[in-house]
């Protein structure tokens, strides 16, 4: 590999994991400050749960539009705007007026949801010999920063004189991600489309795609709940809120590490139904733990960590390993997400609910030991990727994205 090579190889990179870098740490850095949230707004518990799942609401209805952006204008052209939207949907949610916290987060969800639908096609087209691995590093990116907001947000709050001023520091992530892609070298034209023309099927009707979807809604509803509500469970049992901000850094941290390791097992392998059961077991025992023995807080949240972690970097390369082509990818991304994201707004909604009506903790744990316990017989099925059966036919992608 020459040097010019290798370092468009560095930049192509980079700007991968920076726009990824962007997609959590937007949203999960509203946890750690719901109750400052509620006092400044006089929201309750039920309205932060509505405002914590407004972002997954965004992500269901954005996700099936974004592969169609990007066979009209180009996949690197609709993340460069994506982004700029993002970082200005932060400022929004930042200011000091209800209208524009909740269009701020709107606008931070469907520019979120493009990113998470476009950035797998993306690793396919640029690294199709390395899906697995970019997959491991940018979800590792991903949860890294998220975690890195979610723990600074609080004293952040406290240097810059209060939680709107914390959150919108992070606006520079997304317009620094912005600019860097502007330079970034073309990998293939854009003018080629990004969806085969002509009619042959329906995603709809694949069992494949509704596995794979079931399974990214389940990880996904048990991660947004315990982002969002941790520090209130925390809380019940008596933390700070810099205690309960902290163990959800950690919470976050440890499913970066469980991300890139569970990438690893999952490189070579034929069948991936093992490394999807294993990041589901974890959450379960965690859930079991806070139910039953609440005292030992800091195992539980260390176990439910390093399964959520694994669960995203699962689900997201079981995306591109269960299609063929970058067009493929997308339109599978799509409905994944879009019907995913839809199944993991209830959580964090049903947990505010249910923290209003019955002032515990208790529901709300049962239900997210209820959601693991389905995310691990789902894998059984979700993760197969051998046989015929398995692979996602090109031919019943197309009905969704057109």
């Amino acid at each position: 590999m020459t040097t010019a090579s290798h370092r468009r190889g560095v930049l192509v990179l980079a700007t991968v994991l920076l726009a990824a870098a962007c997609l959590r740490s937007t949203i999960t850095t509203v946890g750690p400050v719901l109750e400052e949230i509620s006092a400044s707004t006089g929201f309750g518990d039920g309205t932060l749960g509505l405002l914590a799942a407004t972002p997954l609401g965004a992500f269901a209805l954005v996700s099936p539009f974004a592969a169609t952006l990007a066979r009209k204008w180009g996949l690197d052209r609709v993340l460069r705007l994506v982004l700029v939207v993002l970082a200005t949907g932060v400022v929004f949610r930042s200011l000091p007026s209800l209208p524009t916290l909740w269009l701020g987060t709107l606008a931070i969800g469907a520019a979120v949801a493009t990113c998470n639908v476009l950035l797998p096609a993306v690793v396919k087209r640029d690294f199709p010999g390395r899906v697995t691995a970019v997959t491991g590093a940018y979800s590792a990116t991903m949860g890294g920063v998220a975690a890195l907001a979610t723990g600074t947000v609080i004293p952040l709050g406290l240097l810059l004189g209060g939680w709107r001023q914390a959150l919108a520091v992070w606006a520079m992530l997304p317009l620094l991600a912005a600019v860097l892609w502007v330079g970034r070298p073309s990998v293939r034209s854009s003018h080629r489309p990004a969806v085969p023309q002509g009619r042959s099927g329906s995603l709809l009707r694949s069992a494949g795609a509704w596995q794979l979807t079931a399974f990214f809604g389940l990880q996904s509803a048990s991660f947004y709940t315990l982002v969002t509500w941790l520090p209130t469970i925390d809380r019940s049992f008596g933390a700070s809120p810099s205690e309960a901000g902290f163990h959800l850094f950690g919470y976050q941290c440890l499913g970066v590490v469980s991300g890139v390791l569970i990438s690893l097992l999952m490189q070579g392998r034929i069948d991936q139904r093992l490394p999807a059961l294993l990041v589901g077991v974890p959450v379960v025992v965690a859930m079991v733990g806070l139910l039953v023995l609440p005292g030992a807080s800091v195992l539980w949240v260390v176990l439910a960590g390093l399964g959520s972690g694994s669960s995203l970097t699962v689900s997201l390369a079981l995306v591109a390993l269960r299609s063929s082509t970058v067009e493929e990818t997308a339109a599978l991304s799509g409905m994944v997400q879009s019907l995913g994201y839809l199944i993991a707004a209830a959580g964090p909604l049903a947990a505010g609910v249910m923290f209003g009506w019955f002032d515990s903790r208790i529901p709300v744990l049962s239900l997210l030991l209820a959601i693991s316990l389905a995310q691990i017989v789902l894998s059984l099925w979700a993760a197969r990727t051998e046989g015929p059966a398995a692979r996602i036919r090109s031919a019943a992608l197309i009905d969704v994205v057109t």
